[in-house]
């Protein structure tokens, strides 16, 4: 005598527990990933904000030759480049002027903490401009040293953030 045997079932998906074997692997993995993926943008944010500062550095020294009058670089509010600067072209082109700003946890420091430099109708400035770039992430990391001489010309390199 046999008994009614049910048709074999084909298992379909996953289990519960494959499921969360598969999670916990996926986070252990983006632990490891996570830390990498925060350096790599907040590297990206410095490379950018330095960039920014370089063009509105040559902006600022071709317009005023290329214009003939004195042409400002300032920070935004007059007391940080931490929070942007400004370009200013006087009249009649001073519908050209921009403005940057520094990206998220972007720290722009100055020697002797000026916050303005005028660039003459021949490109030179009154005097050298050293700025330091950092982000507050990355301290103990690289960050990037931008030197303006007198006579406008522009160094930059490495440095160390502390």
């Amino acid at each position: 005598m046999q008994l009614f045997q049910p048709p074999l079932r084909v298992q379909r998906g996953f289990t519960i527990l494959e499921l969360l074997i598969a999670l916990v692997i996926l986070g252990l993995i983006m632990a490891m990933g996570l830390p990498s993926f925060r350096s790599a943008s907040a590297r990206s944010a410095l490379s950018a904000s330095t960039m920014d500062l370089i063009a509105a550095i040559n902006a600022s020294r071709a317009q005023a030759v290329s214009y003939r009058s004195t042409v400002t670089l300032a920070a935004t509010d007059g007391s940080a480049w931490t929070n942007g600067w400004n370009v200013s072209i006087p009249a009649p082109h001073d519908n050209e002027n921009q403005s940057f700003k520094a990206r998220e946890n972007i720290t722009i420091v100055t020697s002797g903490g000026q916050t303005t430099m005028n660039f003459n109708r021949d490109g030179t400035t009154s005097a050298q401009l050293v700025f330091r770039v950092c982000h507050d992430n990355l301290t103990g990391e690289t960050g990037r040293q931008i030197t303006v001489n007198r006579l406008g010309r522009m160094t930059n390199e490495d440095f160390t953030c502390s």
